[in-house]
Order: structure tokens, then sequence, then C-alpha cells
């Protein structure tokens, strides 16, 4: 078994006429929406340019330590890049079309890019979100609506389509640019949607119950290939309505959301029978919090939410897999400033994602607390919790 890097290296050496194309393949386009190719590949309008060409003038714009800089898991994907754009299966696909449109003002974060595959069929990526707890506060605001990057999904999935009259049309992306890609071809155009082969889901959350219910949706769905690992937490956010491939991934809990972590041999994944069980009651836990509050009051709980979250000092998910005492006690004091109604929703889901992260995933058990939490966290708790005298 090996990852994605592991693939290249393997299968990189075959061309699409010998070996075609796979749900592999699609899983790396969806990756390479995450490099950041602004100055390096070309606009909407501008020729295209080959993986290999848009490497190059990607690293003669970025070094390698500079990049070494970003913390967060889609770290390594620039290197992943280079890495497919040195390999025969690769470096002679064409990259164009990328777009960026990122507005704090509006909490817009949209980037997609396209690729032009040997056939002439395009895949069109979606950048999804990173481990930053910002790019996670997004996913859950999916459960308030449409948000402005799904609009400009579908619109630039028929503004492509328009460029590539005679092409088919793969979508897809990773993480918030897999409900991206769901959302572009459900609400496409439909002489789009008549083009689209297939739009690959991976790891990404879903959508609210009423929109799940939409036609347009279940069109998609019927051509849609749902990848997540089998510890997916982001992936089973909200509802969906294609079963997935649950697939092994080397890391644990949250941190399986990290697609370079996937396994795989040859040109198939490995995969697992279901959801694993940790996984499966953290899905309960959200659905139940998220089902619990009125629609009008969502938006101001999820914000309550996401400042708790942050007061425990983590900024990405990987910090937040390392939750311990001193951090949920931070999180306790902001939990103090919310109104009412706001902190016993908050607190609920605060209590259970505690207790879920910290005492499943962590080594560092929360032995202190096996039955229902106190209200407060005392200051004696880490010296409890680590077996200490005070």
């Amino acid at each position: 078994m090996g990852n994605i890097q592991d693939y290249i290296e393997w299968r990189g050496d075959l061309t699409f006429d010998r070996s075609p194309w796979n749900d592999i393949d699609a899983l790396l386009l969806g990756l390479l929406s995450y490099v950041n190719l602004k100055g390096a590949a070309p606009a909407p309008g501008e020729a295209a340019m080959t993986l290999a060409q848009v490497s190059e003038k990607f690293f003669s714009l970025h070094s390698e330590e500079e990049l070494a800089g970003d913390t967060s898991f889609v770290k390594d994907i620039p290197l992943v890049m280079k890495q497919a754009a040195a390999a025969e299966r690769y470096k002679d696909l064409k990259v164009c079309c990328f777009y960026e449109n990122i507005n704090e003002e509006y909490a817009l974060q949209f980037s997609a890019t396209t690729f032009i595959l040997p056939d002439q069929a395009i895949y069109v990526s979606f950048r999804g979100t990173d481990d930053y707890i910002v790019g996670w506060k997004e996913d859950f605001m999916l459960a308030c609506g449409v948000i402005g990057a799904q609009q400009c999904a579908a619109i630039y999935l028929d503004d492509i389509a328009a460029g590539f009259p005679e092409s088919g049309i793969y979508v897809g992306g990773h993480s918030k640019g897999g409900n991206l890609a769901m959302y572009a071809a459900s609400y496409c155009r439909d002489d789009v949607f008549g083009r689209i082969r297939t739009v690959y889901d991976f790891d990404g959350p879903g959508f609210r119950p009423d929109m799940i219910r939409d036609p347009k949706l279940s069109r998609a769905a019927a051509r849609a290939h749902r990848i997540i690992p089998e510890g997916s937490r982001i992936g089973t956010l909200l509802e969906h309505n294609t079963d997935p491939l649950f697939v092994k991934s080397t890391n644990k809990g949250l941190m399986e959301h990290d697609a370079l972590s996937w396994q795989m041999t040859g040109r198939y994944y490995q995969t697992a029978e279901k959801l694993a069980d940790d996984a499966e009651s953290f899905r309960e836990v959200l659905k139940d919090w998220i089902d619990s509050i009125p629609d009008e009051k969502r938006p101001a709980y999820i914000r309550d939410l996401f400042d708790v979250i942050e007061a425990s000092g983590c900024k990405t998910l990987s910090e937040f897999h390392g939750l311990n005492l001193d951090m949920i006690k931070a999180m306790y004091k902001r939990l103090e400033v919310l109104d009412q109604d706001s902190r016993e929703f908050t607190q609920k889901l605060v209590k259970a994602m505690a207790k879920k992260i910290a005492g499943d995933l962590n080594p560092f058990k929360l032995s202190a607390y096996t039955g229902d939490w106190p209200d407060e966290i005392p200051e004696s708790a880490s010296a409890a919790a680590s077996g200490q005298e005070n």
C-alpha cells in the first residue's frame, strides 16, 4: 500500500493511453487546486500551459524554504505537483483558467483551476478548505444555506463549459471543493450538465435537508463518486444523497481528512467496510446539535461555537487534534460570556467534542471525568487527569 505520491512514483510512467483515467487521477487534480497558482498558471482568457510549465513557473516564484512555513495539511501539495509535473502521465496535461476570489468582508473564499486531459475532456477542480479553523467554520456555515462560493462555482463551471463546447466534463474537489463540485454540477445550465461525465466529491461536507431534496441535487448525485476516509469528520457533516466509498488512512480522527494519508494500491483505493464507530458517534453529535438549532439562530450560534474553539488557542485542526485540559479550560471561560441560550447550545457540543477528540483520539486520556462533565473545569483538572497531587 501507499499514498498518492507513491501512486505517481509507481504509475507515473504510464500514459492515459496505456492506463485509462481513474478515481485516483481525479483526486490528484482535485488536490492541485490547493496550490496558489496566482502568477504561475494562466487566468481565464489566457493561453493554456502544460503542468510541467506551470510547476516550473511556480517554483521560480516560491522557494521550497518559503513553502515549508506552511503548517497546514496541504503544505506538501506543491511538492506533489512538482512530482506529477515530472511524470510522463501528467507533465503534458494543460492547465488554464486559474481563478481566485477572496473577499473577507463577504466571507468569500473561492478558487478554481481547469485541466485539459489528453482526450480533450476538461476537469474543473474546486479548491477546498485547508485545516485552519476558519475553513472549518466555513464548512459549518453550509448549514445556514447557500454560500457565495457555491454560487461562484456554478457560474465558473458554466463559463468554462462555454469555452470548451465540445468537451466532456469532470468536476471535482476535496473538502469544501467536493461540496462546490456537487453544487456546481447540480445548478449549472442543463446543456452543461448533459456533458458531465463524473462529479468527484472527496470528503466534502453535504447540504441542508431542504436542499438535499431538490431534484437538481439528485441528478448530480447519480453521476457522483463520493470518497471519504473511514474516520471522516468533515465528509459526514450535513446531509448527502450519495453512498460513499470508505478508504483507509494512515492518520486518525480529524487528520484523516488529509487526502495524502489515504491508502491505495495500483489503480485502486484500499477500502474499508463502513464508517468507523468513533466517526459515526461524532457525526451523530454534530447532527443532533445542528438539527436542534432554529434556522434563524444558526449563523450566530455557529459564530459563537467557533469563538469558543478559537479560545483554545488552536489555529488548525492539527492543533485541535491535540486538545488538552488547559485548552478546554480556556474554551469554558469563553463560554461563560455567551448569552444563556447560545451558551446552552454551544456548551452541549463543546462537551461532546472535547470528550470525543481528547478522550478518544489522544493518548492524553480524560480520566478525571468519565461521566457527565461539570459546567466549569476546576483549576485542579490538569493535575487530576495526570495523577498529580494538588
